[in-house]
């Protein structure tokens, strides 16, 4: 279970009709809805029980008690979304060489955690550094929200084989509204 994520628990009441079932938790809230149970731990808890009972006829029953393991969510992978030369989009997460072609058409950049919950996460902002190869002259361009600027692309485009070019200070917005500033993306360019 994660905090500052809404965990979905799918828990089954054989022959018991959902809406006589109700839940308690400790170190956190649970809601239902529908058919389902979602569970949103406190942000300091660590472990947390939730139980199911039944009250029929003035008697209360407990069903079932489940006890979870809490944790942070994991930091999410950041990437760069591009069309390829088939117009589909792919992401391209860094440290692979990747083409001059691929390269001008990255549009924007994402966040996800690859193993574990789906959770959304937005980025707020970016840096993008270049540094040109022969020279060693370093640019630096800030920018807010998940798309590249204008001038951003224009620079992007003007790379060439031997530059540097690293996406840096990604900061991102994810559950519970909470930013956080996430890994770099290093472009490597063939």
């Amino acid at each position: 279970m994660y905090t500052d994520y809404e965990n979905s628990l799918n828990i089954l009441t054989a022959g018991i009709p959902f809406n006589e079932v109700t839940f308690r938790m400790t170190n956190g809230k649970i809601l239902k809805r529908g058919n389902h149970c979602i569970a949103v731990p406190d942000e300091k808890a660590q472990t947390a029980t939730v139980t199911a009972t039944q009250i029929k006829n003035g008697v209360v029953r407990q069903l079932a008690e489940y006890r979870y393991t809490v944790k942070a969510l994991p930091d999410p992978t950041p990437y760069i979304l591009c069309t390829d030369e088939n117009g589909r989009t792919v992401q391209y997460r860094g440290n692979v060489p990747i083409n001059k072609r691929l390269v001008s058409n990255m549009t924007q950049l994402g966040a996800s955690i690859s193993d574990g919950p789906k959770a959304n996460y937005e980025i707020s902002s970016f840096e993008m550094v270049l540094i040109k190869g022969s020279s060693k002259a370093v640019t630096s361009i800030p920018n807010t929200g998940n798309k590249f600027s204008a001038r951003q692309m224009e620079l992007i485009r003007q790379l060439e084989k031997g530059d540097k070019f690293y996406i840096t200070s990604i900061v991102v917005t994810g559950p519970g509204n909470k930013k956080k500033q996430i890994a770099s993306i290093n472009v490597v360019l063939i």
